[in-house]
């Protein structure tokens, strides 16, 4: 990835000196771990048109796509899956850390009740799978599994976790199919919104652990942190996958 505006002002300008090796060496000087935090998917808070060499060469391979003013990875392709596993290879093999964690955002949210278009990556590559729905969130479980599988290989005792949205599977259906019952509190917005699975990486050993993002209070009517907590710690011992709320 270009070196961050944040650093110099200017996006792709080597500041001198490493922010992450920096963060690494002080955590290990105080016997903490540290974790990197990685957003897949997303390129750009707005409509930026970023210009280093890498900027150029990931808008020349087509591997992103416009939405709401922000642009994203397409998630569809299978180059976008193998330019975040070429990413997060460089951050465990470059540096020390002890784990990596993804943030809750894959698919982008719907805007204004509109679906965004991939009809053409669908029809282009729907591998057999006939609701698209279903495809979407199979695009972000091999990318999930991809980096997993790196991570296997690279460096096995490196740690690997999502931190989904704080609510996962709560129709029966859905949570028939992994044997497991339905959580019994909040919305599982994510898995027609932003076509996010969680259970399917727990359930598939495609991470080490789950971090959902579970902010809610003890008997807050909508989304009751007494009932989701336990579900997900019940559910992440059934698949022998560790979770920290």
């Amino acid at each position: 990835e270009p070196w961050s505006s944040f650093l110099t002002g200017t996006r792709g300008v080597n500041p001198g000196w490493d922010p992450l090796a920096f963060v690494v060496e002080e955590c290990h000087k105080r016997g903490i771990d540290c974790y990197a935090w990685v957003n897949p998917y997303r390129w750009s808070h707005n409509s930026v048109d970023w210009s280093t060499a890498i900027d150029n060469s990931l808008k020349e391979r087509g591997i992103l796509l416009s939405w709401d003013g922000r642009t994203y990875h397409n998630p569809g392709l299978p180059e976008v899956r193998e330019h975040i596993v070429k990413v997060c290879k460089e951050i465990i093999t470059k540096y020390d850390v002890q784990g990596l964690i993804f943030d809750d955002y894959f698919y982008p949210y719907p805007v204004g009740g509109k679906e965004f278009n991939d009809e053409m990556w669908f029809k282009k590559d729907s591998r057999g799978i006939k609701d698209k729905g279903d495809w979407r969130r199979d695009n972000v479980n091999r990318m999930v599994d991809a980096v997993y599988n790196m991570i296997q290989e690279e460096k096995p005792w490196v740690r690997f976790g999502i931190s989904p949205a704080g609510v996962s599977c709560t129709s029966a259906p859905h949570a028939a199919k992994y044997g497991i019952e339905p959580c019994g509190s909040g919305s599982d917005w994510q898995y027609n919104d932003i076509y996010s699975d969680p259970i399917a990486w727990i359930a598939n050993h495609s991470l080490d652990y789950i971090s959902p993002q579970v902010y809610w209070t003890i008997g807050y009517s909508t989304a009751d942190f007494s009932i989701i907590t336990p579900w997900w710690a019940k559910v992440a011992v059934k698949f022998n996958r560790h979770f920290y709320t």
